[in-house]
């Protein structure tokens, strides 16, 4: 099982991906089947190890305790608890999924940390994210019961440690564009295949202890990147979102959406992420509303008084 990291309420392919991070999911949309992106993993028991040697990530002086996302159009969603170990850092996940009808599924997975390695430890897989001496993320790889390592993800930084690009396992290069502060875009460029890219139209929010995961396209843990282990992030939050991926004028996929807040004591407690999904390829054209409403809940950071 495969779980989509990020924020992407909708984020349709045109051809095969596989991005299995915190568990990604796998799409293929060879007859443009929309996937309709909420969270689906499985895991297992693991313990922490509190090894100092890790690099540790900046504090937050508040810490995500409760996230929550409902699909306004059916009521489907996931419902996700958070637990932190001593130095602040995310130790578990407890997600419950539930489908349109009512269905609800239980999932659980874990995070252990040690010398310039973090694991996140599902029960089909593992991933392993290596870091640098800097303690961030380079590589991440995904490891199968009874396979070898498969590298998923590596992931570049300018000398100010803002991700600059990253390359997926098919060896595509995707480069990211910040500009005063903010990730304004990202671009996978390919003249003989897709060309995808997405724009970030910054608010003039900045929710700085509530800090949400910005809407990259998802092959990046969500708890990873707040916690500092992909950098620096955006100052602002995200206002619009505009997502191309283009095969050919009969084979391409728009997203359009736009983010409104709600912020309490400095921290975003609900999003409402609302815009349109138009999906072609060939005859078939799927053009769509789609909203999702996301709920926070925080709690203060009992580790800010650890060494």
């Amino acid at each position: 099982m495969y779980k989509k990291e990020g924020y992407w309420d909708v984020k349709p392919e045109i051809k095969r991906l596989s991005f299995p991070k915190r568990g990604k999911f796998q799409v293929d949309i060879k007859a443009a089947i929309l996937i309709c992106g909420m969270s689906l993993l499985t895991a297992c028991t693991s313990g922490n190890e509190d090894n100092p040697v890790a690099p540790k990530p900046e504090r937050n002086q508040y810490q995500l305790a409760h996230r929550s996302a409902i699909k306004d159009a059916t009521g489907a969603g996931t419902s996700t608890d958070y637990a932190y170990d001593a130095q602040g850092r995310v130790i578990s996940e407890m997600e419950t999924d539930i489908d349109a009808d009512g269905t609800q599924t239980k999932y659980e997975y874990y995070y252990t940390y040690s010398d310039h390695k973090i694991i996140l430890d599902a029960r089909i897989f593992q991933n392993v994210y290596t870091l640098n001496d800097e303690g961030l993320i380079v590589k991440c790889e995904v490891i199968h019961p009874g396979e070898e390592p498969r590298t998923l993800n590596e992931y570049q930084y300018d000398s100010e440690g803002k991700i600059i690009s990253y390359e997926v396992e098919n060896h595509k290069r995707t480069v990211m564009t910040w500009k005063d502060g903010d990730l304004i875009s990202e671009e996978t460029g390919d003249q003989v295949e897709a060309l995808n890219r997405t724009d970030f139209i910054p608010s003039d929010l900045t929710a700085e202890e509530g800090f949400i995961m910005p809407f990259t396209s998802g092959i990046f843990n969500e708890m990873l990147y707040r916690q500092g282990y992909y950098g620096k992030t955006s100052k602002h939050l995200v206002a619009k979102v505009i997502s191309k991926t283009e095969m050919s004028s009969t084979n391409k996929s728009d997203i359009v959406l736009n983010c409104t807040y709600t912020i309490a004591d400095g921290h975003v407690t609900k999003m409402v992420q609302e815009g349109t999904v138009k999906i072609t390829a060939g005859s078939f054209v799927l053009d769509k509303p789609t909203k999702t409403t996301y709920t926070y809940v925080w709690k203060e950071n009992p580790s800010l008084g650890n060494p």
